[in-house]
């Protein structure tokens, strides 16, 4: 008999004795020995909170826990013990999806628990709630959640987010939690509605989209449920009308399915922004920036050109495009709206973006900060990812990171020749490349006087020179184009290291180079390092304070490398300083065994990207990181450096 049929079998026993008996008694009846009845009883009451009682008589179980001791003999062996965590989802989804109180007998049943074991886990449930402004109470043998309809709302959007999570991504996973709301129908309406202004969304959005529909319509049918009535009129564009037209379409088709919920249009419109900034034409017309005004209001445009200009000037990255400015300006109000009312968004498609994808996630850091000391608050890594993501697509159009190179073209002086040329240049390597000039003459003293990176050319030459030429016919094949991508990418590569070795290489400094520490915490290192650079000259006396705040927006762990810089200002000098040991060293919710904190001059600045990428480069090579780990000298480093760029591609 192992010890949980004993513990059965001594239940059992008492709950066929009405009063108390005494554990020789319980011995002789179930053949387990006195001392051992003793012991079991304790586990006993240790795990379901005094459900034996104990006194010089003997034992008994009191007819106020003989229901649950019954309910704990029906358990089968196997069952597994239930966690926090889904008692807690249990109990704050019953109520939620009902809207009315939970009986205490029903949890008590569910989980086999004694009212005092409910009560503790009551007190561990608020801890959680409190960033809703919510409170679990008990009332009349039931639970009762108090608070406002905004704080449930985003508690049970906090819930269907974990549950998508964890489980298959569709909306069949969580339709049981959202009662009377038909999820897959919302999504028919919303899918009509966009298809009907010819919009198109990526599923990820839908859903989200859908969750977030859903649980408005659902706690719109509260009493104490008030809509939202003060959008302000704007002169509507024609990018506008469709999105106001793509809502009335959204709004009176849910009007005519759910009669009975009380919501406003602006409701509606108010959480569809996030989708308008994930949704796609079939084409986005060119606007100018004061009807992009009108459309995003006064407070997101000013904060979104605030963040243009600090990021051209911290970054020198050129974020001035038609596409971003509009689709960006719609997510910075929702983003507004949102972190007012304290509701989150549901970010599970960008997980793992500031790893993958760090001098994005670094410039959407910046973003964030700015955004934070307007709204006087911080933003989760969650929206940060999020902002990452816009900054990464014009990333990509535009090659952050990455510079263009100086072309000269060397063809026939033929219009035709040359029109064809240029434009099917311009389709292949519109963002690699720029034509300085053009003409027939392949001299020296052109190639010089021009002072390009690159030549294309239709001629054959035997003129020797350090700019690299590349050989095409007149009309461009595939061969063409690959041979001239070939061209760019070493090009590319041998700027990259000329720029590691005469312009990056200098900020390294021996000084400010640190092995073999014992650091534990991050802030240890942060005091050592920024102490070390005031000392040697190398940042002012704010650089410390400006190291901190970048942590206090968001951590600048990438993997097991924390990299850190000033968010905003520049230093009178540029320097790296360098950490690197065994002993793993906590930052944020990770550990880092290399720390890199750097800032640049003015004058240095446009080099970020590249001080950015180098060091990104190396922790991305397994190799190099290997090496960098096991570095004893400053000289091992630099070689090390020197040795990794002439294998990695561009910057």
């Amino acid at each position: 008999m192992n010890k949980i049929d004993k513990k059965k079998v001594i239940l059992n026993c008492l709950l066929n004795q009405p009063d108390y008996i005494s554990g020789k008694f319980i011995s002789e009846l179930t053949h387990i020995p006195e001392r051992n009845v003793k012991y079991l009883i304790t586990q006993i009451n240790n795990f379901y909170d005094d459900l034996i009682e104990t006194d010089k008589k003997g034992y008994r179980i009191p007819e106020t826990q003989r229901d649950h001791a019954d309910a704990i003999l029906r358990m089968q062996d196997d069952e597994p013990d239930y966690s926090f965590n889904e008692k807690k989802v249990f109990i704050l989804t019953s109520i939620l999806r009902k809207n009315v109180p939970l009986p205490i007998a029903k949890v008590l049943n569910q989980f086999y628990i004694t009212r005092n074991s409910l009560k503790n886990e009551i007190v561990l449930i608020n801890k959680e709630l409190k960033e809703y402004n919510l409170t679990l109470q008990t009332k009349n043998d039931a639970i009762i959640l108090g608070g406002s309809i905004i704080g449930k709302r985003q508690l049970m959007l906090d819930i269907l987010e974990n549950e998508l999570k964890m489980n298959t991504f569709d909306l069949m996973t969580i339709q049981n939690y959202i009662e009377g709301i038909q999820l897959i129908e919302l999504q028919e309406i919303i899918i009509a509605a966009l298809k009907k202004e010819n919009y198109t969304i990526d599923k990820y959005s839908l859903i989200n989209y859908v969750i977030h529909l859903a649980v408005r319509l659902f706690f719109s049918q509260s009493e104490n449920y008030k809509p939202e009535f003060h959008q302000t009129e704007i002169e509507m564009s024609q990018a506008v009308l469709h999105i106001d037209q793509i809502v009335n379409t959204i709004y009176n088709d849910v009007k005519a399915h759910y009669a009975t919920a009380y919501f406003s249009k602006e409701d509606i419109y108010n959480i569809s922004v996030l989708m308008f900034s994930r949704a796609t034409p079939d084409s986005i017309e060119v606007m100018n920036l004061d009807e992009i005004k009108k459309i995003i209001g006064d407070e997101a445009y000013t904060i979104l050109n605030e963040i243009l200009v600090s990021v051209y000037a911290t970054y020198s990255v050129n974020l001035y495009d038609d596409n971003f400015i509009f689709r960006f300006g719609l997510h910075l109000k929702n983003l507004l709206l949102r972190s007012r009312q304290h509701l989150k968004i549901a970010n599970a498609s960008l997980n793992g973006i500031k790893e993958i994808f760090p001098l994005v996630f670094a410039i959407a850091v910046h973003i964030a900060s700015i955004i934070n000391k307007c709204l006087d608050q911080r933003l989760s890594e969650e929206e940060i990812s999020f902002i990452a993501l816009y900054v990464g697509i014009i990333s990509e159009e535009k090659k952050i990171g990455s510079r263009t190179l100086r072309c000269a073209l060397i063809i026939p002086d033929h219009y035709a020749i040359q029109t064809a040329m240029i434009r099917r240049l311009e389709h292949h390597f519109k963002n690699s490349i720029t034509v300085e000039s053009m003409g027939p003459d392949l001299s020296t003293a052109f190639i010089k006087e021009n002072s390009v990176d690159l030549m294309i050319t239709t001629f054959q030459t035997e003129i020797v020179t350090s700019v690299p030429i590349v050989y095409v016919n007149q009309i461009l094949t595939n061969q063409d184009i690959n041979h001239i991508q070939y061209y760019i990418d070493n090009t590319n590569k041998l700027k990259a290291q000329n720029i590691i070795r005469t312009q990056i290489l200098r900020f390294f400094n021996e000084h400010i180079f640190f092995t073999r520490q014992n650091f534990t915490k991050r802030d240890q290192v942060i005091d050592f390092i920024c102490d070390s650079m005031f000392s040697q000259g190398l940042a002012e006396a704010e650089f410390k304070s400006q190291i901190y705040e970048h942590e206090e927006v968001c951590s600048s762990s990438y993997g097991g490398v924390a990299i850190a810089h000033p968010l905003s200002g520049v230093s009178a000098k540029s320097s790296i300083a360098v950490l690197i040991q065994h002993q793993a060293i906590e930052w944020g919710y990770g550990k880092v065994n290399m720390v890199f904190i750097f800032t640049l001059k003015e004058s240095d600045k446009d080099l970020f990207s590249n001080v950015f990428n180098l060091i990104t480069d190396l922790i991305q090579d397994k190799q190099s990181l290997n090496l960098l780990l096991n570095v004893s000298s400053f000289s091992e480093f630099v070689e090390l450096i020197l040795n990794s760029s002439s294998k990695n591609s561009a910057i």
